[in-house]
């Protein structure tokens, strides 16, 4: 099952960026940063992300060298999310930035494979299988996101 798609413009996010930045949890990624801190190169799967707009505002605040991958349904936003990545990380780490163009309630394990971080503004679809392992596909992965509440805080699979 797909949720029908909404056509949301480029401007709207662009008005909306600051105060989505505003919103998310500095507490939440400084936690985050320290658990990830000398992971490595780290691959960061953004659902639904749009314009890449989580990612500028997480990757300067987390270590190392960053491989974001947005996934979002509009071709127009990703190519934004390419052409505006993250300036910097927080150690001036390189960062690079993929897009793919996916329904995220239909994404499968393999579609995050090799995934260090998954982020998504708001949580999976409601139909998402809780079984599937889509959020941590391996032990050493940690899975992220943020309730409205910021109550949600990063926790290895093992922990689980």
């Amino acid at each position: 099952m797909s949720a029908a798609a909404v056509r949301v413009s480029p401007a709207w996010l662009e008005l909306r960026e600051p105060a989505d930045a505003a919103a998310r949890s500095a507490a939440l990624a400084e936690r985050l940063a320290r658990h990830l801190g000398g992971a490595g190169r780290l691959v960061i799967h953004d659902l639904g992300g749009g314009s890449g707009a989580m990612g500028r505002w997480l990757a300067p605040r987390l270590p190392g060298p960053q491989h974001w991958v947005v996934h979002d349904r509009d071709a127009d936003l990703l190519e934004l999310a390419v052409a505006e990545p993250p300036a910097a990380t927080a150690d001036g780490a390189a960062i690079t930035v993929e897009a793919r163009r996916s329904d995220i309630a239909r994404l499968a394990p393999r579609d995050l494979a090799g995934a260090g971080l998954v982020t998504a503004s708001a949580p999976p679809p409601r139909r998402w299988p809780s079984s599937s392992g889509a959020w941590a596909p391996d032990r050493s992965s940690t899975a992220c996101a943020r309730s409205t509440a910021g109550r949600w805080r990063p926790r290895p699979r093992s922990a689980r």
